[in-house]
């Protein structure tokens, strides 16, 4: 029998865990800022908006909808808080970027928590399938980033070398593109496939997630080159200031006369915030018939979305979402 003794350690234990699981929590409110700033911020929600889209083929349960959402949450939003520094970004939806208030170290560190945590949100479903899925699309998404980054840093931009040595191709783009941001739109499908309900059909949706992020991140470079709303929340052509190999960038230089590649290469690697430098680039990109070939592209895109939809089975729900990213003629 426990002495009165033995009762009081116990509880006296309890309390000290209780207290320091409170402290912890104050340290992560701290440490954890700059991502909770971005989390906190308005967005369209869109992958949150696809995989309930996703979900009228898959029939996931509420309870396993719930942590698929904080998984897409914390990848998503520490992903963009990585972005903003490795771009050097200055807004992020209209507000400044969280590596801006609270520091470049600070910043990394909480981001890279949020992806840990969003391994923590899969180990904890006792799935190592779920593990290995997660492993292979975040070395993708990586992979991605890492070789948009080396084409903007150290391939045709980067200092005391020859600029025209090598330009990416489209294919090579659109590949890299693949990894980078269809990986998250991929990632998501197979998740929430190995917990579709027992009643649906196996539907692979590997295919059309892959095209779902590359018309997303073709998009993106247009609208960031030619939007207001993109230049009320991330600033004017925002991408030339950062240098990027964007989808119309790369059409250019691999089409334009010797003379308007140096120009355009020349006005890139400055990084400029100028305005003037800005239009100049846009005048090249508008006369090479970059922004033009763009819109093709996503037109295609968009057919042959719509049609891999139509073989899979009609889902008015992704139609709804879909709607709210084509570009218009």
């Amino acid at each position: 029998m426990e002495t009165i003794m033995e009762k009081l350690s116990i509880y006296g234990n309890n309390l000290k865990k209780k207290e320091a699981k409170r402290q912890e929590e104050i340290q992560k409110a701290k440490h954890l800022a700059p991502f909770t700033y971005v989390l906190g911020m308005k967005g369209k929600n869109f992958r949150r908006h696809i995989a309930v889209a996703f979900n009228y083929w898959y029939g996931v349960n509420c309870a396993d909808m719930d942590w698929i959402f904080r998984l897409i949450d914390l990848l998503h939003n520490g992903s963009l808080v990585i972005d903003d520094i490795q771009d050097n970004s200055e807004l992020r939806r209209g507000k400044p970027a969280a590596h801006l208030l609270y520091g470049v170290p600070l910043s990394i560190n909480a981001a890279n928590y949020a992806y840990f945590d969003a391994l923590k949100v899969l180990l904890e479903r006792n799935s190592l399938r779920a593990v290995e899925i997660f492993t292979e699309e975040l070395l993708n998404l990586h992979h991605g980033q890492g070789m948009e980054l080396y084409w903007r840093d150290w391939e045709i931009f980067a200092p005391n070398d020859d600029p025209k040595k090598y330009i990416p191709t489209e294919d090579e783009y659109v590949e890299v593109i693949a990894k980078k941001t269809s990986g998250q739109f991929i990632l998501l499908a197979r998740i929430m496939r190995l917990r579709k309900h027992k009643g649906k059909p196996d539907v692979d949706l590997t295919n059309l997630a892959y095209m779902a992020g590359v018309y997303f991140q073709i998009r993106d470079d247009f609208m960031n080159l030619t939007s207001q709303e993109y230049t009320d929340t991330k600033g004017f052509c925002e991408d030339i200031s950062e240098g990027k190999l964007s989808f119309p960038v790369i059409y250019a230089l691999n089409k334009v006369p010797d003379e308007v590649k140096d120009r355009l290469i020349k006005l890139l690697r400055a990084r400029s915030t100028s305005e003037k430098v800005k239009l100049e680039v846009l005048e090249i990109l508008n006369s090479s018939g970059a922004l033009r070939y763009t819109k093709e592209k996503l037109a295609r895109l968009r057919v042959a979305i719509e049609k891999e939809i139509e073989s899979l089975g009609e889902n008015q729900l992704l139609e709804q979402v879909m709607e709210t990213l084509w570009v218009e003629d």
